[in-house]
């Protein structure tokens, strides 16, 4: 306000230089424009008093918590900020989020796919008209945040990408001392690893997996000798430095008498490649649990790396935004976006059996009142995917010969002549190099037979899902001992 009350009283001697002698009608009336001019002054300072500054944070849901730390550690550290107003605001923006936002004075936005874009799209229009401006801080900026209005800000953007509470603080500081004029001291972001080892309990980075198994056998003395499964997971849930979900997982492998190496890094061959192979490139893992491969990087090096680690990985999945009863109510489970980058993308790269995890539910901050998106275990699945893990890595140490496979195909509508698909040679093309390659990796195939011709007789004969327009015939396979 000190600009405006120098800028009135600057103008209160220009109206007195027309007064002349004893003009008492003529000072009466000047000193009436005073009295108005200072009441309007006084009114618009009252008015402006009674509208803090409302900064909006969209942090992203898994950085919701940390964030929240870095607000009450501006608040605590910094002078001035009485009204200021922090507001931060989940990834599912409902109605009155985005009234929030759409009313604040500036936002920062963590950018990230096509739906953060759409739901902020009308809130920051709302923001411009008013001179008002929405930071994007995530993920690369698109056409998709240029279309939502959202300002590209590398500055900004610098500090979230280095992610944690300090770097969080220093951006808000950040923000408010360039764009409002606070006198705030700003560093650099501090740097955080691009790829690394992490230890949830602890919350200790390793570059090396000898430093991290040397820590890792020293607190667990009876893991020498077990296998190792990796947990593969994003960068910034390292940043956050608190992930329970992370914990569940290494505490239920553990149980099952397997070690834990909890790896992140991008783009996700390079994370496979740097991290999960020793120098002499021998792989480190029997299996993987992976919360990677749905964003990013290059499918065709992501399955190289993994055809040549040779072990199975498990595609686990924390829903985005459902919470455990939306989730088990829903007839869907996943939404048609998450089916795709959460379960296809990986199936793309050779990830299997994708599990739901965890879900994200709602909490408040007693302390400051802000409410927050937590990641939530689902412990039952937890285990189940532990028990798969088990089972994987038991039947990687056992002897092809003592294995027993099953082969599904294709046989719909049901009936001899609906086996395999029009576009697919499955019989009996397909089943034979399945056989062959059996046969050759040492896998018993008692009874095969001796030619395709042979595979494909006895397929239609004796395998077929039979339907039931012809009399006798599911009754003569039945009987026929096959």
């Amino acid at each position: 306000m000190r600009w405006f009350a120098a800028e009135i009283f600057q103008k209160i001697p220009m109206t007195f230089r027309g007064v002349r002698g004893n003009d008492e009608l003529r000072k009466s009336s000047v000193l009436q424009r005073i009295s108005c001019v200072l009441a309007v002054a006084l009114l618009f300072c009252a008015t402006a008093k009674a509208k803090p500054l409302s900064i909006a944070i969209v942090p992203g849901n898994s950085s919701m918590q940390p964030m929240i730390a870095a607000v009450k550690q501006v608040k605590e550290r910094e002078k001035g900020l009485e009204d200021v107003r922090f507001h931060i605001l989940p990834t599912g923006l409902e109605d009155h989020h985005k009234k929030i936002l759409a009313e604040s004075d500036a936002a920062l936005v963590h950018n990230m796919g096509r739906e953060i874009s759409a739901a902020v799209t009308e809130p920051v229009r709302q923001m411009a008209r008013r001179g008002a401006k929405a930071f994007a801080v995530g993920a690369s900026f698109e056409e998709g945040e240029r279309q939502a209005g959202l300002t590209r800000d590398e500055d900004l953007r610098a500090y979230s990408q280095q992610g944690g509470v300090e770097n969080f603080a220093a951006m808000i500081k950040r923000l408010l001392a360039r764009d409002f004029g606070f006198d705030f001291d700003v560093g650099p972001p501090k740097e955080f690893p691009r790829e690394g080892l992490w230890n949830p309990r602890t919350g200790v980075l390793y570059e090396r997996f000898e430093d991290y198994a040397a820590d890792y056998l020293k607190a667990r003395p009876e893991g020498r000798g077990r296998v190792w499964v990796g947990i593969l997971f994003y960068r910034n849930t390292a940043q956050n430095g608190n992930s329970p979900l992370m914990l569940s997982l290494m505490d239920a492998l553990e149980k099952r008498g397997m070690n834990v190496l909890p790896a992140f890094g991008y783009p996700p061959d390079a994370l496979l490649r740097n991290v999960l192979f020793s120098p002499e490139g021998k792989p480190r893992v029997a299996a993987t649990v992976s919360f990677v491969f749905k964003m990013g990087g290059d499918p065709k090096k992501t399955t190289a790396a993994l055809q040549e680690l040779d072990a199975p990985t498990i595609n686990v999945i924390s829903l985005q935004n459902q919470t455990r009863e939306e989730w088990e109510a829903s007839p869907l489970g996943l939404n048609l976006s998450e089916r795709t980058w959460q379960v296809a993308i990986p199936e793309l790269v050779g990830a299997i059996a994708p599990t739901v995890v965890a879900v994200k539910e709602s909490r408040r901050d007693e302390a400051s009142g802000f409410e927050y998106i937590v990641e939530v275990p689902v412990e039952e699945r937890v285990d189940r995917v532990a028990d798969r893990i088990r089972k994987w890595v038991s039947l990687r140490y056992e002897l092809n010969q003592n294995k027993r496979v099953a082969i599904i195909y294709y046989n719909y509508p049901p009936g001899k002549e609906n086996i395999g698909a029009s576009y697919l040679n499955v019989l009996p093309k397909s089943l034979w190099r399945i056989l062959t390659r059996l046969e050759q990796e040492k896998y018993t195939t008692t009874g095969r037979p001796e030619s395709e011709d042979a595979l494909f007789d006895l397929v239609r004969d004796h395998g077929v899902n039979m339907n039931s327009l012809t009399p006798g015939a599911l009754e003569k396979m039945v009987r026929g001992g096959r």
